[in-house]
């Protein structure tokens, strides 16, 4: 898969789960591997015009999802 070799630097699983990542302070909203996440321990907002998208709201320490995707 091209894409894969071209983008993929880390060489994650090529069947693990991907998702968009908000990039905070930018417009971007680039792929990565469910496998390279880390919890977010700063509880901050972040910058960018899309959380709407997936959030329903911000509880001082954390993203509420809109929808439950899975577990």
């Amino acid at each position: 898969m091209k894409w894969y070799e071209k983008v993929a630097k880390s060489k994650p699983p090529k069947d693990c789960l991907y998702y968009h990542i908000l990039v905070d302070g930018s417009d971007q909203r680039p792929y990565a591997a469910e496998q390279s996440f880390e919890h977010d321990r700063e509880g901050v907002l972040i910058h960018h015009d899309d959380p709407d998208d997936y959030f329903r709201g911000f509880d001082k320490a954390n993203y509420i999802f809109r929808n439950k995707i899975h577990q």
